[in-house]
């Protein structure tokens, strides 16, 4: 009896950080269930399915990201944990308590509750604090701002003046109706965006993951320069179900970089190519960046319409990235990389063809007009169905446990855009409120003199810049909401506008100063990360470049006639093709100054004018240098083989 007193009096006592890990892990497990439940029963009301989504993500946020990165907040206190139960108690409130009163009420008619102000306020502040510790300070600084003008805007002059508004009114338009926090952006997270998120973390699980990358290295690891081919086609496989740039970079960029530093790619060139071609995996469908879905609401259309849109410019990136790693082998003179399995790409594909099951799922339910959701959900079945087959074939053992912590992890990545969503409905709610929105397009217009010249780059610079501080959801949203209304008011393509963008906020992820993906592939090749990232974004110009195209010539996002398209499409082939070439600095051979800049500059007036006379001139001219370059390295071949020859 002494004996199992002293013993349980030396058992150390549970630390907090230990206990917001069972916390975090047992919350995530039962939004990852409940998520599953409604996607196979169906989406609840709009304003019960949003509240109880955030009940199970908001909370977590305190306790997976602290309150500091230095200090004694840099661990979990017991005010991360206060911080947990206030926001977990004011979600259950408006989920479950009062909301058989709120959604029967008229909104901005019938009067509220004292305590629905207080839970309100709360809410709003806590959604502003756990942004600035999952995102950063500078989405909390706009969503301050917005709330600021919409407060402070009565004693503002000129086009920018606004009426003012209440706290009373603005606390029920942020967090009492569908119209703030709980608005679109917040939707779509918890319907599509946490579903996929799931769906992604699966497919790594069933190995999915490793199955692209050894198709890829069969395909083009011999090739010349094969190891950094290998990295796009691995990258844009991955691409298709991986919406995360970092993400890409971290499970293709470990086995790609080494493989290209070791044929002689320098160090900053490899980790370049592995953050651009990562990159690109945003934008390609079937599974696209988290923000592809928001981008979906706001226009209106279903997913698999924007999947089919996107399809043709994501593709013409990799074409262009895979063009711009061939050039610079050419340049460098570069060999392949020995295949160490031996294996061909037939025998992988049979063998393992397999895993690629959830991709066709995905795929096939999408087209036949299921909901993302639904269609997410069945492609998890089919992970779990591959998991099991898998370990049946290979006498691997599977536990519940393993397919329990996936669910968890998957849960646990959506709560950064969860929260980044929410932010975003702060905006959305003000915007909506004061009409800052309109007020700013019109703004944009006329310090532009009407002139699309002017704001194309304009919109292009707030997407790169914001999208350099925040996620590209978030950086999306902003201009989405602030920004674009300005080109849909010159006539733009409404569809067109909105990808124009999100591209320029996807690929912020490799535009310096804050190149996240570069920076993360710098580490991984051991290069330094400001000149990886300007690298990448070199080898990246055409991504500059294409969303100009998709503005001038909708073709590229499949509106037009059949022969349009096509048309289109091989023009702007041969633009990316002249563009990488320029970019790079070769072709079959180098390219000599002049004809350098000629074949750059054509190349990209080509894909951006929206004149067929110029783009006719243009495309004759990059293809009488490209012909021109080929017969000179045919020639300079010929004279190699002839002094080589015995006398």
């Amino acid at each position: 009896m002494e004996m199992t007193k002293q013993t349980l009096e030396c058992k150390p006592r549970l630390s907090l950080s230990e206990l917001s890990k069972y916390v975090i892990f047992f919350i995530g497990l039962a939004a990852a269930i409940f998520h599953i439940y409604v996607s196979s029963t169906g989406v609840l009301e709009a304003y019960k399915m949003r509240t109880l989504h955030m009940m199970f993500m908001l909370p977590m946020a305190f306790l997976m990201f602290p309150m500091s990165k230095k200090g004694y907040f840099a661990k979990q206190t017991w005010l991360d944990f206060l911080w947990f139960f206030a926001t977990l108690f004011s979600l259950i409130y408006l989920s479950q308590i009062a909301y058989g009163r709120l959604i029967m009420r008229i909104p901005f008619v019938t009067p509220f509750y004292y305590i629905d102000f207080i839970v309100s306020v709360f809410l709003v502040v806590a959604v502003l604090e756990a942004t600035r510790r999952a995102v950063g300070w500078g989405m909390v600084i706009i969503c301050i701002a917005a709330l600021a003008y919409a407060f402070l805007g009565n004693r503002i002059q000129g086009d920018f003046g606004y009426t003012g508004t209440t706290l009373l009114r603005m606390a029920e338009q942020m967090c009492l109706s569908t119209g703030g926090i709980f608005g679109s952006t917040v939707a779509a997270s918890a319907t599509f965006i946490f579903m996929f998120m799931l769906f992604g973390e699966f497919l790594q699980f069933s190995g999915a993951g490793q199955f692209f990358i050894d198709i890829a290295f069969a395909l083009t690891g011999k090739a010349r320069g094969g190891p950094a081919k290998m990295a796009v086609v691995a990258s844009c496989l991955m691409g298709t179900v991986s919406g995360s740039s970092t993400a890409n970079v971290t499970s293709t960029g470990t086995y790609t970089i080494p493989l290209m530093k070791k044929v002689g790619y320098r160090p900053v060139f490899a980790g370049a190519v592995e953050a651009s071609a990562s990159t690109g995996g945003q934008i390609l469908p079937p599974v696209m960046g988290a923000a592809s879905f928001l981008l979906a609401e706001y226009v209106g259309i279903s997913y698999i319409t924007l999947c089919a849109a996107a399809a043709v410019p994501a593709i013409l990136y990799f074409v262009a990235v895979f063009c711009a790693v061939h050039f610079e082998a050419v340049r460098t003179n570069l060999k392949g990389a020995e295949n160490e399995n031996g294996l061909p790409w037939t025998k992988i594909l049979l063998t393992q063809g397999y895993l690629a099951l959830p991709l066709a799922v995905i795929i096939v339910t999408m087209v036949l007009g299921v909901p993302a959701y639904r269609a997410a959900l069945y492609s998890i079945v089919s992970c779990v169905i591959l998991v099991l087959i898998n370990s049946i074939l290979t006498g691997r053992r599977v536990s519940v446990r393993e397919f329990v912590v996936c669910l968890a992890k998957g849960a646990k990545g959506g709560v950064m855009i969860a929260v980044t969503c929410a932010a975003a409905g702060i905006i959305i709610g003000v915007s909506s409120e004061t009409g800052i929105g309109i007020k700013f397009a019109s703004a944009i217009i006329r310090l532009a003199h009407g002139n699309l010249f002017l704001i194309l780059p304009m919109v292009m610079l707030a997407s790169l810049v914001l999208g350099m501080g925040l996620p590209t959801s978030a950086a999306y949203i902003m201009v989405a909401s602030i920004a674009v209304p300005a080109l849909t008011q010159m006539g733009i393509n409404v569809l067109a506008a909105h990808l124009f963008a999100l591209y320029f906020g996807v690929f912020s992820g490799i535009t310096p100063p804050v190149a996240i993906s570069a920076f993360a592939a710098a580490g991984l090749a051991g290069s330094k990360p400001m000149q990886t990232g300007g690298l990448a974004m070199w080898i990246s110009l055409p991504a500059f470049i294409i969303p100009y195209a998709l503005i001038f010539n909708n073709a590229l996002i499949l509106q037009g006639t059949l022969l349009e398209i096509f048309g289109i499409i091989l023009i702007t082939l041969v633009g990316v093709w002249g563009i990488a070439a320029g970019a790079i600095g070769c072709m079959f051979i180098p390219l000599r100054g002049i004809s350098r800049t000629i074949i750059l500059a054509c190349s990209i007036v080509m894909v951006v004018t929206p004149q067929m006379m110029i783009t006719l001139v243009c495309c004759a001219a990059v293809i009488a240098i490209s012909v021109l370059n080929l017969w000179q390295a045919h020639h300079n071949k010929n004279e190699m083989q002839t002094e080589e020859s015995p006398a």
